[in-house]
């Protein structure tokens, strides 16, 4: 089975279905068209939901609705401007010596809020602008502090685009695990209601035509432009959304994030070794032993003041009932 990319998901016919879904109320599954033709075991790639963390991912949605966490984050005060975020970001890679090698791109086309193309060396921003100054710079944990960081280190290593040589597994999980959590790190209100959130609809879209998943998300957001976005995350790949089924994607984000947590806790909360590059956390023992004196480069909110991550992670784990 072959992880399929994420472009090829887009479908070429996107503004017209949108248009469509919501003139009928949205009471219409789209009829998607794409470029090229989809393979729909592709879409399986990241596996099916399982009754752990479909749990897990329930009982953290109940404590946000308690909480009523939904209703807040929907808040549109101050927003940053373009010109503001282009700054931030940038000081942000500064930190890293990375200002000069990935180019900031603004525009209303992109499908996601912020996204890092490493083909490109590109950081692409949508527009409008959706960010406050704590919520971008907690993306920026994510997406800089730890996707960017990890490929870095990866350029250096002698297993570099060799990871089949080596018999290295694939590093989503423990990605886009560790990315959560850095994003949630430094967050007011640590609950990952979102990862959970997308977890359950993954499981739901399983089953379920795209009005019915539509349905789902917008029951806990409220936001008609919010629950598209997140039922086209879990529908793409389809052509005909009336049908179950879809992209499995959304399960990794809580998958991973439990996993990492705990293989922090067996390792003294030292995120240093899963830095190697982009590695999955089971393999980091054959990637220090491949390059035992490596120095990887390291997010500052960790190498600053390591107790502080310590107590940060703690916290973040029990908040989320993992332990």
């Amino acid at each position: 089975m072959k992880m399929i990319k994420l472009k090829d998901l887009v479908p070429v016919n996107l503004a017209s279905e949108k248009e469509k879904f919501f003139a009928k109320q949205a009471n219409y599954n789209p009829q998607f068209q794409y470029q090229k033709p989809i393979d729909s075991s592709s879409l399986n790639y990241y596996g099916k939901s399982n009754c752990y963390y479909a749990h897990l991912a329930k009982k953290i949605i109940k404590q946000a609705q308690k909480e009523n966490l939904f209703q807040q984050e929907q808040s549109h005060n101050n927003i940053l401007s373009e010109e503001e975020v282009k700054k931030i970001v940038t000081a942000c890679l500064d930190d890293y010596a990375l200002s000069d090698k990935y180019q900031i791109i603004f525009s209303e086309t992109f499908t996601s809020r912020f996204a890092v193309n490493f083909s490109e060396n590109s950081i692409k921003i949508r527009l409008p602008i959706n960010f406050k100054q704590k919520r971008l710079i907690n993306t920026l944990d994510h997406e800089i502090g730890t996707h960017i960081l990890r490929q870095e280190n990866y350029l250096l290593q002698p297993w570099y685009k060799r990871k089949k040589a080596y018999s290295f597994r694939n590093h989503l999980l423990t990605e886009e695990g560790l990315a959560v959590i850095h994003q949630y790190l430094n967050r007011d209100q640590q609950l990952v209601f979102q990862p959970a959130l997308s977890y359950l609809g993954v499981q739901l879209a399983s089953k379920a035509d795209y009005k019915t998943v539509y349905q789902f998300y917008y029951q806990y957001y409220q936001d008609p432009q919010k629950a598209w976005s997140q039922a086209l995350k879990n529908k793409r790949g389809l052509t005909d959304t009336s049908l179950p089924g879809g992209f499995s994607k959304g399960l990794v984000y809580l998958t991973g994030f439990a996993q990492v947590l705990n293989y922090l806790r067996r390792h003294h909360y030292d995120p240093s070794p899963l830095y190697y590059g982009k590695l999955a956390y089971q393999d980091v023992k054959k990637a220090q032993k491949i390059n035992p004196n490596y120095q990887a480069l390291l997010p500052r909110f960790y190498t600053d003041d390591p107790q502080a991550y310590r107590e940060k992670i703690q916290t973040l784990a029990k908040r989320n009932f993992i332990f």
